[in-house]
């Protein structure tokens, strides 16, 4: 019987780095208690320190919704010339079918 994989929210992930971060409780026992590996609690506090300074960082929000502004203005771009395009190969397959037709008598 195959095993599937637990998926862990990003909520329950904050929740068992902070613990560990307290040091209340060692690895070993929140592994146990939350029933994950020990090393995927080092990897998430490791991920959580490298990147926890960006949480304070002038302007990341800002500069991030600008980004995903300009990626959903080049994606309507992208499907517009892309229905263009297909459209226009549509037109050209049918084009040689109209012409046989125009051309019998």
């Amino acid at each position: 019987m195959p095993r599937h994989r637990r998926k862990i929210d990003a909520q329950l992930k904050a929740k068992i780095v902070l613990e560990a971060a307290q040091g209340r409780s060692s690895i070993a026992e929140l592994a146990q208690k939350y029933e994950v590996h020990q090393n995927q609690i080092y990897t998430w506090r490791r991920l959580f320190e490298e990147q926890a300074a960006r949480i304070f960082e002038r302007g990341t929000c800002q500069d991030t919704m600008r980004q995903i502004e300009e990626l959903r203005a080049k994606i309507g771009e992208l499907t517009i010339e892309r229905d263009h395009l297909a459209k226009a190969q549509r037109e050209q397959r049918s084009a040689p079918a109209r012409r046989r037709d125009n051309s019998s008598p």
